[in-house]
């Protein structure tokens, strides 16, 4: 399955969103994608530090994931992605250079994108 960036932004904003630590964001929670796939991408975030998500797998079915809080790192991570503008850049810059769009090399790039806009 093929890492969606789009989603992985949408997953971030759609817990920071939450008004309490009650309840858990379901697969089925994100529309226009099928639950499979948010479960996927929920369980890689896990896996990057980024979320705090408890993930049911099993030999005979899909994976399913229930996302609950971003962590410290997901904040730090969204923080830095949140901005359109920004995200933007670090996409085009990304596929300027003919790199893959990875977490690493987001983060490297997000951090020269922000340091050449403060003076």
């Amino acid at each position: 399955m093929v890492r969606d960036w789009e989603l992985v932004r949408k997953i971030l904003f759609t817990l920071e969103a939450k008004d309490s630590t009650h309840g858990q964001l379901a697969s089925e929670s994100i529309e226009n994608y099928k639950p499979e796939v948010v479960s996927y991408h929920i369980y890689m975030m896990k896996e990057a530090g980024l979320i705090d998500a408890h993930c049911l797998n099993s030999a005979n079915a899909s994976i399913v994931c229930f996302a609950s809080s971003l962590t410290w790192e997901g904040h730090e991570f969204l923080d830095k992605i949140r901005n359109e503008n920004v995200w933007n850049k670090i996409k085009g810059h990304i596929k300027a250079k003919g790199l893959d769009l990875s977490f690493d090399v987001i983060k490297v790039v997000v951090t020269t994108i922000i340091g050449n806009m403060i003076p």
